[in-house]
């Protein structure tokens, strides 16, 4: 499970090089002239939201006042290991840094907690209902673009199969009833989310109508688990645009999903509903 992929070591290099800096008495700012860079650019190595180059991480340990070879030795592995190229990187012209920021989270993570009151979560997605849902949400992007999130999506999931993370998604109820692409489409999407329900790692629960007002916002969220001591890392889609909540906003946003998955129907009778759904696609 991706427990030393680069974001991992990148996430713990900038915590390091955080509580260095914090103890050698140095702000972001004033950190920053031995870069000759801003606060915000200390603030991205420290968040693990930006790979940190030999020369730039020897001189921060400078100005911290960090001597001891071994522990340097050590930061410079991190920064070496958070320096690796994703499976990503060569979609580089097709996604956002945002996007690919993502990806590397979750190509590390070790859980994954998803809630979804609109379409099926991107790694339980069929080919078909991937491509309708990106042709919908993007309807002037050419074919050739198209084609190339599809294969990007898809290979999202095969990365995953391959590390294994435990993943569970809460989708509303409305999402088993809303047609993506076409009845055919949707009754291929219903049937693979029930096959992906037998697998052991994979638990899924639906949110039913009834349940009325609950914890879940309108736009998608993603919690994500480290197997190491990596913080969570929160993913919240808006309308706005992507957010990565941090501090309070993140534990809030945790708690909300813990409240989420009580809410939602268990994974037995989620499963039922997903048959049901699947039944009634088939006309």
């Amino acid at each position: 499970m991706g427990a030393s992929g680069p974001t991992v070591q990148r996430n713990r290099l900038g915590r390091e090089l955080r509580a260095h800096r914090e103890a050698a008495g140095l702000d972001q700012t004033t950190a920053g002239l031995a870069l000759d860079v801003d606060q915000s650019t200390i603030s991205k190595m420290e968040r693990g939201r930006r790979r940190i180059k030999r020369v730039e991480l020897n001189a921060l340990l400078d100005a911290y006042g960090v001597d001891d070879l071994a522990l340097r030795a050590h930061l410079v592995d991190l920064a070496r290991g958070g320096a690796q190229r994703g499976w990503w990187a060569r979609y580089t012209s097709t996604i956002s840094p945002a996007y690919a920021s993502y990806l590397g989270f979750e190509s590390d993570a070790a859980e994954i907690f998803v809630w979804e009151p609109v379409v099926v979560h991107g790694l339980l997605q069929t080919e078909a209902y991937a491509r309708a849902v990106i042709r919908g949400t993007g309807p002037e992007i050419s074919d050739e673009e198209l084609e190339r999130r599809v294969e990007i999506r898809m290979t999202r999931q095969q990365q995953l199969a391959k590390t294994e993370p435990r993943l569970w998604a809460v989708l509303d109820e409305s999402v088993l009833h809303r047609v993506v692409g076409s009845a055919q489409v949707m009754r291929g999407q219903l049937g693979h989310l029930i096959e992906m329900a037998s697998n052991p790692r994979i638990t899924i629960q639906v949110m039913p109508f009834a349940r009325g007002a609950h914890p879940g916002g309108p736009g998608a969220l993603t919690v994500l688990k480290y197997a190491e001591d990596a913080p969570d890392v929160i993913y919240a889609e808006t309308i706005a645009g992507d957010l990565y909540p941090e501090g309070e906003e993140a534990r809030q946003s945790i708690l909300a999903y813990d409240h989420l998955r009580a809410a939602a129907l268990d994974a037995t009778t989620s499963l039922e509903e997903l048959r049901k759904a699947r039944e009634r696609s088939a006309g």
